[in-house]
């Protein structure tokens, strides 16, 4: 997908043109997409320390976000998931699509706010967040703020890997 200025610049794949109607025939043939193939590859250094791309399906993202719904269900129209993980790490997808599928609200937080406490102690409070994931260092330095039950009523859930 991209704009017509670039689009003869995209050699060798289907192009689908933003801002423009498309007709109502398809364009392009769609492709028979299993839980099988490949949804992205995450880079990793594992145990390793020598980086390595690791294909991840798209059985695999849906077997995640199904799990996380039926364990911790999002309400929709009521439950605030946060995106603040950069799309190069593999939680930036649950952040993105569990709101998503389920009908609940996708809150993006500015690039970099992540690393930010400041920031997203007050992007919480505004957007009435319910749901957030940190790492564990950024927990310890979120949960040192005072008064966050105060501060973040909405705040129901809190994922931490």
């Amino acid at each position: 997908m991209t704009t017509a200025a670039m689009a003869g610049h995209v050699a060798g794949t289907a192009v689908v043109t933003v801002g423009r109607e498309l007709s109502t025939e398809s364009e392009v043939d769609p492709l028979p997409i299993g839980p099988e193939w490949p949804a992205y590859v995450i880079y990793t250094s594992g145990s390793t320390g020598t980086p390595k791309g690791v294909v991840v399906p798209h059985g695999a993202i849906e077997n995640r976000l199904c799990w996380m719904q039926r364990t911790f269900p999002l309400r929709p129209g009521e439950d605030r998931v946060l995106h603040k993980t950069p799309a190069g790490f593999d939680v930036s997808v649950w952040e993105l699509f569990w709101p998503l599928m389920t009908g609940a609200t996708l809150v993006i937080a500015e690039p970099g706010g992540h690393r930010d406490p400041g920031y997203l102690v007050e992007l919480l409070a505004t957007e009435r967040v319910t749901t957030v994931h940190f790492v564990p260092s950024m927990l310890d330095a979120f949960l040192s703020g005072t008064e966050l039950a105060e501060r973040l009523p909405a705040l129901r859930r809190v994922v931490c890997s």
